[in-house]
């Protein structure tokens, strides 16, 4: 039962994280059950896989390091096995390098993007995250809020633009100041948040 709600609540987000490693929807799908199998299944201690799991950041992103790392292995065994050239994954889109160094980002900086996101927003104001919410949380046009509060579309796009960029000021300080980034590590912090945006988007939703 277990197993079972652990698929209800993960496995689109493996195969979303499958997607960003694979060349086709086939191939992805396959990562991702593959995945699935390989967190059930003991690891060399005798433990299930899925112990490993320590909690210091969000179980999606460890889920998503665990899979890009399946992708790489399995590229590199395609590779050492000659595989045919047009059978291989394309470069151009998906790089081992690339792959690997996205997946050490993930793993050094989830647990302090969760801790920031557990503050995400004090800085705002009520209407400032009312509009936010509306906007990303659920999903809501600038057109369709800009009617509901009955002001004009670009007023409320201007809001946004401030708003998203006094989120950005309050997260890149409390990088810095409580978590002693320097600018550049701040910079790839920033750019994990960018390219795993649901999590921040789950935030925005709880603002009130």
């Amino acid at each position: 039962m277990a197993w079972e709600r652990f698929s209800a609540l993960y496995y689109a987000h493996m195969v979303k994280a499958a997607r960003q490693v694979s060349t086709t929807r086939a191939a992805a799908d396959e990562l991702a059950e593959s995945a699935a199998g390989h967190l059930f299944l003991p690891d060399a201690s005798g433990r299930s896989r899925i112990a490993s799991y320590n909690g210091m950041g969000p179980l999606s992103f460890w889920l998503a390091v665990v899979i890009k790392h399946l992708g790489i292995k399995e590229r590199q065994r395609k590779c050492n096995n000659l595989e045919r050239l047009e059978d291989a994954p394309n470069q151009a889109r998906l790089t081992t390098t690339a792959d690997m160094e996205s997946a050490l980002r993930a793993n050094r900086y989830s647990p302090i993007i969760s801790k920031v996101l557990a503050n995400f927003g004090s800085s705002l104001s009520e209407r400032e995250r009312f509009v936010l919410r509306l906007r990303y949380g659920q999903q809501l046009s600038a057109s369709q809020i800009a009617r509901m509060l009955e002001v004009n579309r670009s007023s409320i796009t201007r809001q946004l633009e401030r708003t998203c960029e006094k989120l950005r000021k309050e997260v890149t300080s409390m990088l810095g100041r409580e978590n002693g980034l320097n600018a550049a590590a701040i910079e790839e912090c920033l750019q994990e948040m960018s390219e795993n945006s649901e999590h921040v988007m789950a935030a925005v939703a709880k603002l009130y």
